[in-house]
């Protein structure tokens, strides 16, 4: 996922094992692993975390607002922030990755 989005001029960083407050504290949209089964991983964007709550954009689902506990359940703890490079005018993430 990190090539992908730095092949199209993007900087990102990702995060294996990610708290609750790392995910709060990342700059939204974040792409996050969630489990679909034991076996099926899938990819959405957190839009928003306010409180004990979570507004999540899944291309499976739509847009859906989860508790902390039932995000929790689902998410795989994998974080990825990425933005445009700051020469594009926007801000982007201090690369750290736990890989």
């Amino acid at each position: 996922m990190l090539r992908a989005l730095h092949a199209v001029g993007l900087e990102a960083s990702a995060k294996r094992r990610a708290s609750w407050e790392q995910l709060a504290a990342a700059p939204k949209p974040a792409l996050v692993g969630r489990k679909l089964s034991a076996t099926v991983g899938h990819v959405a964007l957190v839009l928003a975390t306010e409180g004990d709550g979570v507004t999540v954009g899944d291309p499976l689902m739509g847009e859906m607002t989860y508790t902390r506990n039932g995000f929790l359940e689902s998410w795989d703890r994998e974080l990825i922030v990425a933005g445009w490079p700051e020469s594009a005018g926007t801000a982007a993430p201090a690369p750290s990755s736990d890989r």
